[in-house]
């Protein structure tokens, strides 16, 4: 039975958070240019989990990778 704080139709997901050297791995940027791109709006935000400890959730991260553009070639 579900707490009668979460609506009954509403699925439970769990989610995978991930730290900052593996989000720089898959994306391949260094802090400083997710951060700026976080300040832009153009990356997914971290999640704080205590003091001076940040996550992203990898759902957002996996996202942010899938919209990036795929890179033309000549003669495309």
């Amino acid at each position: 039975m579900l707490p009668q704080s979460l609506p009954a139709q509403l699925p439970l997901q769990t989610e995978r958070l991930i730290d900052k050297r593996e989000v720089m791995r898959r994306v391949g940027l260094g802090y400083t240019s997710i951060w700026k791109l976080m300040c832009e709006d153009k990356f997914p935000r971290s999640r704080e989990l205590g003091r001076n400890k940040v996550a992203w959730v990898e759902r957002e991260i996996d996202e942010f990778i899938r919209t990036r553009p795929v890179r033309r070639l000549k003669g495309d």
